[in-house]
């Protein structure tokens, strides 16, 4: 079973994979569903190539990810271009899914410190820890912060099937964004702050990508039509997405790119990646010429890297269970250095 179709395995059972925090859903995403109409053209079906002369210059940054090792999850920083790891977390609970604040200061996680998956909040350093989220039954999970590093969207299974939900880091109030049936997943914030994207399968259990107003509202536009689509993330310009998902003759999930104008999808969608292995969990770096990535093509789930106009993935970790990248906002250091943070290769 690809880890795409662990990730939509039911939220309501609310069971949680090994290596993710993210609850499952109702049920293993069906078989992609026949293309439905639309305007566009069909998806690119061929990976996109780059010349090696075009491919953009060495990486640098930082990538916060976790690492599933001896049956525990933390989380890690990868240094790049070194290539040098340390450990961010060390609890003998399970932390997940990291998203690294604008400014570079805290860092929201998902966590079981206290029970059931919920949200947290640490310092870049890896110290502290306050919980932000108390769901009085289900899980919280998927933390998305928004550009001003106010707000954060997340998922809540405390209602049903899984909500998109606001929360004001200040006030501490909680605001549903979606109130559907349907089971709505992985919020993605757009660089200027005015619409979150994410994934639902409202469309006749067809998995699709969607975009709404930040401050809710029932103003909700379908964004991609062919295939099943989840995990989006923006380009830092916002004219421009990412995603992983199927279509009817790609067996893996893979990479898929959409240019937008005006927030709204332009051409036909391209394929980065070569359909010989599941790539899942894109992240875009913040000078939009990289994604990361998680990968089974080196065997078990590992970060790869590849260039943002398509090309050859380069391998980022080689032990473990990695998953869940997420770029540091620059690619300066910015993040204070632990003295007592352990190093890792």
């Amino acid at each position: 079973m690809s880890l795409l179709a662990s990730l939509l395995l039911t939220i309501v059972a609310l069971s949680v994979q090994a290596e993710s925090c993210v609850p499952a859903a109702a049920a293993a995403v069906p078989a992609p569903a026949q293309d439905a109409e639309a305007d566009t053209p069909p998806p690119t079906d061929q990976a996109v190539r780059v010349p090696a002369d075009d491919a953009p210059s060495e990486p640098r940054g930082r990538l916060l990810f976790t690492r599933q090792l001896a049956g525990r999850d933390d989380l890690f920083v990868l240094h790049l271009p070194e290539g040098r790891i340390e450990q961010l977390s060390d609890h003998a609970a399970k932390d997940s899914h990291g998203a690294v604040a604008p400014d570079a200061r805290q860092i929201a996680f998902c966590s079981e410190r206290r029970g059931w998956w919920k949200i947290w909040l640490m310092d870049a350093d890896g110290s502290g820890g306050e919980q932000l989220t108390h769901p009085a039954s289900g899980a919280d999970y998927a933390p998305c912060w928004s550009p001003d590093g106010q707000d954060l969207a997340y998922v809540s299974g405390s209602l049903g099937n899984g909500d998109v939900l606001r929360l004001d880091l200040e006030e501490g109030v909680t605001q549903n964004l979606t109130d559907h049936p349907a089971r709505d997943n992985f919020p993605a914030w757009s660089p200027d702050g005015n619409t979150i994207v994410f994934a639902s399968d409202r469309a006749d259990d067809h998995w699709a990508l969607y975009a709404m107003p930040a401050e809710g509202g029932a103003e909700v536009r379908q964004l991609t039509q062919d295939g099943e689509a989840i995990e989006p993330a923006w380009f830092p310009a916002g004219d421009r997405l990412v995603w992983q998902g199927y279509t009817d003759d790609i067996e893996h999930p893979q990479l898929w790119t959409q240019q937008l104008r005006d927030q709204q999808p332009v051409g036909a969608p391209r394929r980065l990646s070569d359909g010989t292995s599941s790539d899942e969990r894109p992240a875009v770096s913040p000078d939009g010429r990289w994604i990361a990535f998680e990968s089974d093509r080196a065997g078990g789930s590992q970060l790869f890297l590849i260039p943002a106009e398509g090309g050859s993935p380069r391998q980022l970790t080689d032990e473990g269970y990695c998953y869940a990248a997420a770029w540091w906002p620059d690619s300066e250091d910015l993040a204070p250095q632990r003295p007592d943070a352990p190093a890792t290769r």
